[in-house]
C-alpha cells in the first residue's frame, strides 16, 4: 500500500480513500475522517493566484 503524498488526501492510501468514498455513498454523508472541502472563495483564489504569478515574474520564471 502506498500513501498519497500531496493534496487533500495526503497521508491516506488509495484503499482508504476508496473505502471512505463508499461509506459516503452508502451512508449518504461524508465519512467523518475525510478532509473538509476548501472554503476559499473565488476572490481569494484569484488574489492568491495573482500573488503567485507576481512572485514567479519577480523570480524570473516563465508564465503559463
Amino acid at each position: 500500500m502506498s500513501l498519497i503524498e500531496a493534496g487533500p488526501y495526503a497521508g491516506w492510501t488509495n484503499e482508504a480513500v476508496l473505502i471512505a468514498d463508499l461509506y459516503a455513498v452508502w451512508a449518504g454523508q461524508p465519512h467523518p475522517a475525510l478532509p473538509k472541502k476548501n472554503a476559499a472563495t473565488p476572490a481569494v483564489v484569484r488574489a492568491h493566484r495573482e500573488r503567485l504569478l507576481e512572485q514567479k515574474r519577480r523570480l524570473g520564471g516563465q508564465q503559463k
